[in-house]
């Protein structure tokens, strides 16, 4: 993709495919953001959270913690108990746990 002449169709599809402003996911949806993040501008996640449309009865989340490398880490425990919320939201397959 870094040569002159690369063909970029293939790259571009996939982007395409995955414009938030298409996505209609069908389950739960949890974003969270770095308030301070150098790395990822607030203002893209935000854009993002904002082009979502979940489906009708899924919901979207959106949070921030400090930082960006210890994103995951500070958010860990809060989105334990968002996935383990949203997990018991909905039957399980073949409708056992």
């Amino acid at each position: 993709m870094f040569r002159p002449d690369a063909d970029l169709g293939p790259l571009l599809t996939v982007l395409a495919a995955s414009d938030p402003a298409i996505l209609r996911p069908c389950t739960p949806v949890l974003i969270v953001q770095g308030d301070d993040d150098p790395i990822v501008a607030r203002r893209s996640t935000d854009h993002v959270a904002r082009s979502l449309q979940p489906a009708a009865r899924c919901s979207l989340t959106t949070g921030t913690r400090p930082g960006h490398y210890d994103l995951i880490q500070a958010a860990h425990r809060g989105n334990v108990r968002w996935i383990e919320a949203a997990a018991g939201s909905r039957p399980h397959p073949a409708g056992r746990r």
